[in-house]
């Protein structure tokens, strides 16, 4: 009965669902407006208490700033206390009413608890995090030989993220709260010399998809997948691996980022341009394997072919 089952729904429940899908979609548009427009508007974060991980450089420096100049109450959290003081000194300058500095680190499972008890005990609740811990790499898999590695990139990458969320998860559900993740078009983009860093992406997005549905309309959540934005940590990055692609500003990034949180936006992909790769991923996932294994990989000793241009050209990037 099930194989009989199952060939009947492979018969009639594909074609069908794709012309409910097209059904749907027009529909879909008119309710997001409304529901956008009416019931869940823009979120005001002025006065609001903002958990930001990572706070300390790069990205997350800067998505405190976005914050700071929108009047949020701010903790920042990351490992070098020296520059996450310098940076609330900013934000507080910004606009910021009040800022807490947690230096952690948050590869330690009882460090993410203390942040979220000391941002309870300092403001009386959370109602944002920002969950940007991340460390890349750039070496092929195979050529690894520690393997401690692959722990340490799981550890601060995916587990860095969900234990925050987890210990704040309580406290945004009693204030209607949101949870923005830094993730990466990694996620979706089969980007040689990152494997371990593309699996942990992956990884939050099926997390906090699911989180989504599980936390109902208790909790906003907003995705954000960043492509090359440049940072400390992407301009150590070899010409081989970054190929021809321009490096977005930081401060732009985070700039769009809060705005499409602001909207309660699903999803955000900066730059936009990057939103190509999924249909590719989906319709043509040849043509992404070899864009990425013969024009940007390249061998194991020689630049890919658009990195070598790259480098033919002197290619930089100006802000």
């Amino acid at each position: 009965m099930e194989r009989l089952l199952n060939v009947l729904f492979n018969l009639t429940l594909f074609p069908g669902g794709i012309l409910v899908l097209l059904v749907l979609i027009p529909g879909l548009w008119v309710f997001r407006f409304l529901y956008k427009t009416f019931v869940k508007k823009e979120m005001r974060v002025a006065g609001k208490t903002v958990i930001i991980t990572g706070a300390s450089s790069g990205i997350g420096e800067s998505l405190a700033f976005e914050y700071a100049q929108r009047g949020a109450n701010l903790v920042l959290t990351a490992r070098r206390e020296n520059l996450l003081q310098k940076n609330a000194e900013k934000c507080r300058q910004l606009g910021s009413p009040d800022v807490l500095v947690v230096p952690a680190d948050l590869t330690k499972v009882e460090n993410n608890k203390k942040v979220v008890d000391q941002a309870v005990e300092h403001f009386g609740g959370v109602d944002i995090v920002v969950c940007n811990a991340g460390k890349g790499h750039s070496w092929f898999f195979e050529a690894v030989e520690d393997t401690s590695e692959f722990q340490k990139i799981a550890d601060i990458d995916f587990w860095g993220n969900v234990y925050p969320t987890y210990y704040a998860m309580p406290h945004l559900k009693r204030a209607g709260g949101q949870i923005v993740v830094i993730d990466s078009v990694g996620g979706f983009i089969p980007y040689p010399r990152q494997s371990l860093y593309n699996a942990q992406k992956q990884g939050l997005l099926g997390l906090y998809d699911t989180l989504r549905v599980e936390a109902a309309d208790e909790i906003d959540i907003t995705i954000a997948c960043p492509g090359y934005i440049r940072t400390a940590m992407t301009e150590k990055l070899p010409v081989e691996q970054l190929g021809p692609f321009p490096l977005l500003p930081v401060k732009v990034a985070a700039r769009r980022i809060v705005e499409a949180a602001v909207r309660r936006d699903r999803y955000v992909i900066v730059p936009g341009w990057y939103k190509l790769f999924l249909l590719y991923r989906i319709f043509a996932p040849e043509v992404m394997d070899w864009t990425n294994r013969y024009i940007i990989q390249g061998e194991h000793h020689r630049p890919a072919l658009l990195g070598q241009i790259k480098q033919w050209l002197g290619y930089k990037v100006v802000d």
